[in-house]
């Protein structure tokens, strides 16, 4: 019996990665759909001349990708899901959406406004350990904030172009870090 208690926990050991002790599994199921963890990547926010641990973000992708743009156009569905290594109120999040997506959006960003607004509507205040999954469908963006087990918020918002600025924020031109971005490629 030990020996089964063990290959079981062995098992599920080498299913999951972790980074800054948050874990991530190696795949995710979204309905009939499974996506693998493609990579995982910390974000920091310099203030004062120190450097904060923000969150570790996990990719899932349908399969193994190192090339943005082609992520970011592809009609596959994608997965980041944050695990929040501090807490942030509401209006920090939608601040750091908003300047994501205005350094991230290439067209259409006059019309996918009012979805950035529907979008920062969805968030509300995190602690540590809380979850951010947001899920890019084809053409739009689901968002799901947890906190021990329990469903917080959550949301959709239509859009094929406010999808491909969202995503953007993580692997586009101008991430909040090179090393978020890196990391969650794979690299």
């Amino acid at each position: 019996m030990r020996w089964l208690l063990s290959i079981l926990l062995f098992s599920a050991i080498a299913q999951a990665k972790s980074l800054e002790g948050a874990d991530f599994s190696d795949e995710l199921t979204l309905g009939p759909q499974k996506l693998l963890l493609n990579g995982l990547g910390l974000r920091t926010k310099k203030k004062f001349g120190i450097n904060f641990r923000v969150y570790v973000g996990g990719l899932y992708t349908v399969n193994k990708a190192s090339d943005a743009l082609a992520l970011i156009d592809s009609p596959e569905t994608v997965v980041v899901e944050l695990a929040f290594l501090r807490g942030l109120d509401k209006a920090t999040l939608q601040e750091a959406w908003s300047e994501g997506f205005a350094k991230n959006c290439k067209s259409e960003c006059e019309a996918a406004k009012a979805q950035l607004t529907a979008f920062n509507a969805l968030m509300t205040d995190v602690k540590d350990k809380s979850r951010l999954r947001v899920v890019f469908n084809k053409d739009s963006v689901t968002a799901e904030v947890s906190a021990d087990g329990k469903i917080l918020s959550s949301g959709k918002v239509d859009g094929q172009a406010f999808r491909k600025a969202m995503l953007a924020v993580f692997i586009g031109d101008h991430p909040p870090t090179d090393e978020l971005k890196k990391g969650l490629l794979g690299g």
